[in-house]
This record gives C-alpha cells, sequence and structure tokens, in this order.
C-alpha cells in the first residue's frame, strides 16, 4: 500500500468526476491500522527504542498533525465520502500506540523526490487546460501527503526521509539513531484518557545539540490487541521466550526444521536443536538442568503443538567438557498441515536462568514437498543427545546435526526422503565447482529415501557444495571442512 492513490482533484479531471474518495479512504485506514498494529506489537521488546521505516507515499487526507487534528472523509451509503471538519481518531491512535511501543517512524518516500504537479505532467495538455484554482489544489493535495510523513516522524521522535533520493542514506540514518540513544522514562500522577493528549518536551544543556524525542503521547484507549494464545502446558518463562515478537539470543541454538514425510495435505517435520555448548561454560558442573519447549503459529497467528520437556543431566568432567565443545542436541518431531507457518523453539538452563529462542518460517506445500535432507556426522556423535522423537527411529539411525561444518576425517550420513522412482546420486564439490566426491545412494528398509555416505577423508574445504539428485529433484546444502588441528 506503499503507493499514494491519485488525489482527488487529479482524479476528477482524470475520470470526470469518479474521485475515488471511499477508495482513499480505505487506503488510509489500512495505512494507519499497520503502523498501529506494529507498533504495540513491539511493545514486548522492552529496554530500547525502536524504529518503524514507513515506505509509503503519504495520504493526501489532513493538512497536517501539528494540531493533532486530522480531517478524513466519512464514507456514506452510496460508495462516496465527504470530508467533514473535525478530529479523527485514527491518526491519535497512531501516535498513542507508537509512544506505547517506544516507536520513532522513519517515513520513506520510495518515489524519491516527487514533484507536486508531476501527474498533471504526465497527461500531455492537460495543465495548460487546468483552471488556477484545480492546479492549485493538485499542489495543495500533493503537499499534504509529505507534511503528513514530516509531522508522523516529528511527533515519534523520527525524522522524515522523504524529501531525498537517497534511500540508503536514509536507512542508514535510521540505523544511526537506533544505535545511539537513551531511553528516559516517568510514570505520571494520574493516567490519560483515551482523548487526552499529553505534551513531552526534552531539553539538554549541551550547546550545538539537537535532540530528538517525541514530542507527547495519547492515552491507548481501550482497544489493546489481544495478547498471543500461549498453549497452557508451557512454563511461565518458556511462554515469555515464545509470545515475544523478535526471539531472544540470551542462550544461542542452531535449529533446523526438515520435511522427511508426507500425509495426505499434512507434513511431519524432524526439529533439530542444538544448544550452543560455549553458552553453557564456566565451572564444570555436576548436573545439568535444561528446559526446552516447541510450539507452532499458523498464519492466523493460532498457537499449536506446544510441548515442554526437561533434560536433567549428571555429567563427569569428560562429558563436560565434550557438551561445551559442541553443544547440547535434542530431535523433536510436528505434524503440520498445508500452509504457511512459524516454528518456535525456546530452551532454558535452569541452573543460571539463561534463556533463549529461534523462530524459523515453514512453508508446508499443497501437494508434494522438495526433496530435503538429514545430515548426520560420526564426529558430532558424541554430542549429548538427551531427546530424540522415536517417530524419526526410521529416518535418524544416525543423530541429526543442524552443524554444516566437520572436521576433516569425518564420514557423513546423509538421508534423503524420496516418492519417486529412479536412480540418486550425489556429489562434492569446492567453491570453484572442483568435485570432491560422488556416489550413489541406498534404498533405506521400511521407508521412502535414500541414505548416502559421504567420507571427508583427505578433504579440506572451507566452503563446499553437496548436491543430491532424485527422481523428487534436487537439494543442496553448503558445509564446511576444516583440519581438526590447525596446520
Amino acid at each position: 500500500m506503499g503507493q499514494r492513490l491519485l488525489d482527488k482533484t487529479m482524479a476528477d479531471l482524470r475520470f470526470s468526476g469518479h474521485d475515488f474518495e471511499a477508495e482513499r479512504l480505505d487506503h488510509y485506514e489500512r495505512m494507519c491500522a499497520t503502523i498501529r498494529n506494529v507498533s504495540l506489537a513491539l511493545r514486548e521488546v522492552s529496554g530500547r527504542r525502536k524504529t518503524v521505516v514507513l515506505l509509503s507515499e503519504g495520504s493526501s487526507f489532513g493538512s497536517g498533525l501539528s494540531d493533532m487534528t486530522v480531517r478524513m472523509p466519512t464514507a456514506r451509503g452510496d460508495g462516496r465520502a465527504n470530508v467533514p471538519t473535525g478530529a479523527s481518531r485514527v491518526m491519535n491512535d497512531v501516535i498513542a500506540a507508537a509512544a506505547a511501543g517506544n516507536v520513532a517512524i522513519y517515513p520513506l518516500n520510495p518515489a524519491g523526490l516527487d514533484v507536486p504537479d508531476a501527474d498533471l505532467i504526465q497527461v500531455q495538455g492537460l495543465r495548460d487546460r487546468t483552471p488556477d484554482t484545480a492546479y492549485s489544489a493538485v499542489l495543495t493535495e500533493a503537499r499534504q501527503a509529505t507534511e503528513m510523513a514530516r509531522d508522523l516522524a516529528a511527533l515519534t521522535g523520527g525524522v522524515s526521509l522523504v524529501d531525498s533520493n537517497d534511500a540508503l542514506g536514509g536507512i542508514d540514518r535510521a540505523v544511526r539513531d537506533a544505535s545511539s540513544h537513551y531511553v528516559l522514562g516517568y510514570e505520571p500522577e494520574t493516567t490519560p484518557k483515551p482523548s487526552e493528549y499529553r505534551r513531552i518536551e526534552v531539553k539538554v544543556r549541551r550547546p550545538g545539540v539537537r535532540v530528538l524525542a517525541r514530542r507527547g503521547y495519547y492515552g491507548l484507549g481501550d482497544r489493546a490487541p489481544a495478547p498471543m494464545t500461549v498453549p497452557g502446558s508451557l512454563s511461565p518463562q518458556l511462554r515469555t521466550l515464545l509470545a515475544g515478537v523478535m526471539p531472544d539470543d540470551g542462550l544461542p541454538m542452531r535449529v533446523q526444521a526438515v520435511p522427511v514425510s508426507r500425509g495426505g495435505r499434512s507434513a511431519t517435520i524432524a526439529v533439530i536443536v542444538e544448544v550452543n555448548g560455549s553458552a553453557l561454560d564456566g565451572e564444570p558442573r555436576r548436573a545439568l538442568k535444561i528446559e526446552q519447549g516447541l510450539m507452532t503459529l499458523d498464519e492466523r497467528g493460532k498457537a499449536s503443538n506446544g510441548t515442554r520437556r526437561i533434560f536433567d543431566m549428571s555429567l563427569s568432567p569428560a562429558q563436560w567438557e565434550v557438551l561445551t565443545a559442541t553443544g547440547l542436541r535434542s530431535v523433536w518431531s510436528v505434524d503440520l498441515a498445508a500452509g504457511r507457518h512459524q516454528l518456535r523453539v525456546a530452551s532454558i538452563d535452569l541452573g543460571t536462568a539463561r534463556g533463549g529462542s529461534v523462530y524459523l518460517d515453514v512453508d508446508v506445500p499443497e501437494r508434494s514437498s522438495p526433496p530435503t535432507m538429514l545430515v548426520a556426522s560420526r564426529f558430532l556423535s558424541v554430542m549429548p543427545t538427551p531427546f530424540s522423537d522415536q517417530r524419526l527411529a526410521r529416518w535418524t539411525s544416525a543423530m541429526p546435526t543442524a552443524t554444516r561444518v566437520f572436521p576433516e576425517g569425518d564420514i557423513l550420513s546423509v538421508t534423503v526422503p524420496q516418492t519417486a522412482a529412479g536412480p540418486a546420486t550425489a556429489r562434492l564439490s569446492d567453491a570453484t565447482g572442483t568435485g570432491l566426491w560422488q556416489g550413489a545412494g541406498t534404498p533405506l528398509d521400511g521407508a521412502a529415501g535414500i541414505r548416502f555416505v559421504v567420507p571427508l577423508e583427505n578433504v579440506s574445504c572451507p566452503v563446499c557444495d553437496l548436491t543430491i539428485q532424485t527422481g523428487d529433484g534436487l537439494v543442496r546444502t553448503t558445509i564446511g571442512i576444516v583440519p581438526l588441528r590447525p596446520k
């Protein structure tokens, strides 16, 4: 919705009386609703300044927001709209949501340094036969759209990037502002009413400094969005990690989702989770207790597959050394219907209360899925694995790994689901395309798939391409092969 529809006067000149007012109203309300919803969602990301870059040519409704009054049309039953006087809550809700989410808005015009009468110039002879009053109205409406963007930035503590052809420079400016800032807060004696606007003024004593801060805020009112419904089987800390707008990197993990089989319109997905072992480092512990949870969201935001497990392990000093050198692995499985999903995984070290989460987008096609691969490493078979879903046993005789860097001399076991008949071959090549190894696969017993054994003996290649061709198509992954000990 970034492109502005034809302004009222221009549409009337081009289409003889049809001014598309109702369409512009819908466009305006959609834009405002999107900014509001994003700003409210970002409330959950605390303790930092957040930036929204709004790619839009704006809207010609209103004469600017400096006085917090937005004049906009009201649709009538005949499909047209008029423009009455009076204040609108629509934009006020945007400003209130941006304040609640601590969001600074940076409007960026994708048209660049726009010319107000460009539409008149494009239509040959239109400017010559356009009355001065109509020509003036075209310029005014185009100016209103720019003013809307400028004021939206000023009132939220952002910077307007609409009067420039340097889009990348504008993005750099937004990043710089977000990278160096202070978060100031206060608690008012009384909560503002939904229609009440309270001004804020931030001053500094240092000379020659320009302050960018929001000028005030509105009360949010009673229309806050409902929080995400997280399965009740998850603990409070897991629920927080899995319900956030953004993943949390407090406990780093490597997660991979691999479709392994189809059943009608659904697919079984293998989920390999590897908690970074170095993040668990410190004084060797005799006991390690990790809480891990998983859930999925569909396109409507409905949560399902909420599952929680606790891994309670007793470790010898040697086992602790292996754990911190490799990681802690678990292998899950979920069934997902056709459509787009988001898979969310969280882990918590209960000994330190350190937790993190990873979010992956998973797209399950309506029909057959493209080929994928599960990769297992003989070297990484020593990685502690307290849990592996038994439903995947026929696919994972060797524990799969999400890691894609292996030592020289390792041996990989690669499993590829296959439904179509025909030969299957694999090839390992370096970054220049030079072949390092090639071979054929062996059909799995009791499952529709092919398994390859890929030796990495005498192969050292920082970036390699592993390509497998089956009857279902081509699948590839990038791996790294490094010396076991630096030379």
